[in-house]
């Protein structure tokens, strides 16, 4: 299962982070913007389910996040991660 280390959003100093675990459901597919009109097509944004969000302590805190602190993790996963290496968790499956 995939990791990224986010800060932790409830942290109002932004010093705490959070080790993020998290399923790529989709890994996503690029733009074609070549070609005759009716060939181009606009991609697919990856989608991924986060699935552990574990605190300093090693506390399971993903129970704890308010919508929009899972969505800003979620943001921040989606614009940071390297969508595009294959590693041992890529199926082959786009």
């Amino acid at each position: 299962m995939p990791s990224f280390t986010a800060t932790d959003p409830r942290d109002a100093s932004g010093d705490a982070c959070l080790e993020v675990e998290f399923t790529i459901d989709h890994h996503g597919s690029a733009p074609q913007t070549y070609g005759p009109p009716e060939n181009c097509d606009p991609g697919e944004a990856p989608e991924i389910t986060i699935d552990e969000a574990r605190d300093s302590t090693g506390a399971d805190v993903l129970s704890l996040l308010t919508p929009d602190q899972y969505e800003a993790i979620e943001t921040k996963i989606l614009e940071d991660y390297d969508f595009t290496a294959r590693d041992e968790y890529y199926d082959g499956d786009y």
